[in-house]
């Protein structure tokens, strides 16, 4: 009764198939890599002044990065 809708939601391309999977993984883990060398790239250009501005958190860090 219950067959259809409850695993994981798959890559639509390779569904069913564990290099779908694995793909989909891939994606994922880049970007999350993306995310980390575009906040590293942020840090070594100072753009995140922690010890001037500490309370003013995400929304401090989003400001300087979309300046």
């Amino acid at each position: 009764m219950f067959e259809h809708g409850f695993g994981r939601r798959k890559d639509p391309v390779h569904k069913g198939t564990s290099r779908g999977t694995l793909i989909s993984a891939l994606s994922r883990l880049q970007a999350v890599t993306q995310k980390f060398d575009e906040a590293l790239r942020l840090a070594e250009a100072g753009a995140f002044r922690w010890r001037r501005r500490q309370s003013g958190g995400d929304d401090f860090l989003r400001q300087k990065r979309d300046a």
